[in-house]
């Protein structure tokens, strides 16, 4: 039967002993080097091997590699060794997984990697502790041989989103030499600034923070690096991102509502959350996907347009105090 040309794959990658290294469903459009590296986030990053397709050695430069092969699809996996001295110092090294392919700006891929992937997949392939660091500084087009522009890539935000949720100890992780955070990375890479805001969410004091190599702001990175680097003050930043935080633990105390969820979102909202009629009312004619809100907290469309909209700055904004705030996921 002819390969359906407009429909995922399913692809395994096998041990010459027969053992499955990794399964995955993509996109026909995927390349060979975007194979290259999902098959490598189950090594150390500098291990080098080779994938076999049908018994022919699979070109890193096929592209598309699968589109007229016909699903599940098997490649196997040659023996790897791992490279050693100036071989190893290389920016794209076999292994690491999706921290190759958001270095290559193939964050798209990477989401739909992960949404389709088993949880137990999905923590494997989130478990590099620096993937976050990568997807927050290449989200604005940054990457070797390339200048960022500060406009998302494609599946970027969405990617990031999803991070924050899935491993937010890596939202304060410092790096070891430069004691800089995600949100500094996000700076210096010019990402867009509806990446600052997601990240200053989940960590509020990580705007001002100045504790690493150097003592600078995530704005101080971006001004000094980019001469047209154009983030929202941090004073705005810091009110879009507790407006974001906000509406994710509202989100989270309508899922803790659940059982009472038959007598309607406004019963629900009025009796669980003592807000009185009116108020109850507001919120509920705003929320037009209740089921969707509900089971799933803050959906990527959802986050992308608080992270977008301005908040006004009549008011002082209050201070958000990260030890003492709930997950922005709810």
């Amino acid at each position: 039967m002819a390969a359906a040309h407009d429909e995922d794959i399913e692809i395994s990658v096998v041990a010459l002993s027969g053992a499955t290294i990794i399964e995955l469903k993509v996109s026909r459009e995927i390349t060979g080097q975007d194979l290259y590296d999902l098959a490598g986030s189950s090594f150390a990053p500098g291990t080098v091997f080779k994938l076999l397709l049908q018994d022919k050695l699979l070109q890193r430069d096929s592209d598309p590699a699968l589109k007229c092969v016909p699903s599940p699809v098997v490649l196997n996996f040659t023996t790897g060794w791992h490279r050693h001295g100036s071989e190893a110092d290389g920016l794209f090294l076999d292994g690491g997984g999706l921290c190759n392919l958001v270095r290559r700006g193939r964050h798209k891929l990477a989401h739909a990697v992960l949404l389709n992937s088993t949880a137990a997949l999905r923590e494997e392939l989130t478990a590099d502790v620096e993937l976050l660091s990568w997807v927050a500084y290449t989200s604005g087009g940054a990457r070797q041989g390339s200048r960022p522009d500060g406009r998302p890539v494609p599946g970027a935000l969405r990617l990031l989103w999803e991070m924050i949720l899935r491993q937010p100890q890596q939202v304060c992780r410092r790096d070891p030499q430069t004691g800089k955070l995600p949100l500094h990375d996000a700076a210096w890479g010019m990402a867009p600034f509806q990446a600052a805001v997601m990240l200053a969410a989940a960590a509020p004091a990580s705007v001002q923070d100045r504790r690493n190599r150097g003592c600078e702001s995530p704005h101080d990175v971006g001004r000094y690096v980019h001469p047209g680097f154009s983030w929202p003050s941090p004073e705005q930043l810091m009110a879009r991102a507790s407006r974001l935080r906000s509406a994710g633990q509202l989100m989270g105390r309508l899922r803790s509502l659940l059982p009472q969820r038959q007598v309607g979102l406004q019963g629900c909202i009025d009796g669980g959350l003592k807000l009185g009629l009116r108020a109850s009312f507001l919120i509920a004619s705003c929320l037009t996907d209740c089921q969707e809100l509900i089971h799933n907290g803050l959906i990527p469309a959802t986050v992308l347009t608080l992270t977008s909209s301005q908040v006004p700055m009549m008011q002082p904004v209050p201070k958000m105090h990260p030890e003492a705030a709930p997950s922005v996921s709810g």
